[in-house]
């Protein structure tokens, strides 16, 4: 999956001033100069970079119209010299732990649901997420916001669960037959004070591919009429976030 965010290794050099990739798209958005020509010292225009296998090459031209310096990702691979550098090279996700943990981590996906829905008996789907890229080696957290699980009567038991399908290509959603990785259950003393609980979970991705994850609810005992509560006042998330490379399991069962 390619990486959503690049970090670059070094500086790019341009004239005899040095910039950072980020700030090279910056300047080129606002219109701004990156550097000092080497040859008249009138302020370089930058170009659009152009990415070569690994490399990006950042062509500069002299605002000067009587100057004809220019470094281009078009021309010969001649050596540059020191202070007219027009390149840089990426460093991607994978390549070393700093940088692929910059480029993955974060909110990959989201849902929201502002609708009830109630007569549930046995296991439903209430909010599906799918087609969620995800890198093998990562650790995927799957939150959501307060559940709301109700019922009719008292003293009845809901439960919640968050089922997930992994697949090597996009268009396998999960159900309710699929991997159960987290669950949480709610006993209602009285139906008017249904408790707000959240559910959370860590998915951990044993390769590349795509994620489908599924929030599902079940009346646990059969007594009144189950629901999982959501109004567009309060609102039903579901959340996956990368939160960074996998250590492996190191613990110890005592």
């Amino acid at each position: 999956m390619p990486p959503r965010q690049r970090v670059y290794d070094r500086a790019v050099l341009i004239g005899y001033d040095a910039v950072s990739g980020i700030e090279w798209d910056r300047c080129l958005r606002n219109g701004l100069s990156v550097g000092i020509c080497p040859r008249c010292q009138h302020p370089l225009k930058p170009g659009q970079p152009e990415e070569i296998g690994r490399t990006v090459w950042y062509p500069a031209t002299c605002r000067s119209t009587s100057c004809t310096y220019e470094t281009t990702a078009h021309g010969p691979r001649q050596h540059l010299q020191h202070g007219e550098v027009g390149a840089v090279t990426l460093v991607f996700a994978g390549d070393n732990t700093n940088a692929a943990d910059v480029n993955a981590i974060g909110v990959v996906a989201r849902a929201v649901r502002t609708t009830a829905k109630s007569g549930i008996t046995s296991e439903a789907g209430y909010l599906r997420l799918d087609d969620i890229p995800v890198l093998g080696g990562y650790v995927y957290r799957i939150i959501t916001s307060c559940l709301t699980l109700d019922s009719t009567v008292d003293g009845e038991v809901g439960a919640a669960r968050i089922r997930v399908a992994q697949n090597a290509a996009p268009g396998t959603p999960a159900t309710t037959a699929s991997t159960q990785i987290g669950m949480m259950r709610d006993y209602q003393d009285a139906n008017a004070q249904a408790a707000l609980t959240p559910l959370v979970t860590d998915y951990f991705a044993p390769s590349n591919g795509y994620l489908s994850v599924l929030l599902t609810g079940q009346r646990v005992t059969a007594l009144g009429t189950f629901q999982i509560f959501a109004s567009a006042t309060e609102p039903c998330h579901l959340i996956v976030e990368c939160t960074g490379k996998d250590p492996g399991d190191t613990g110890v069962s005592l």
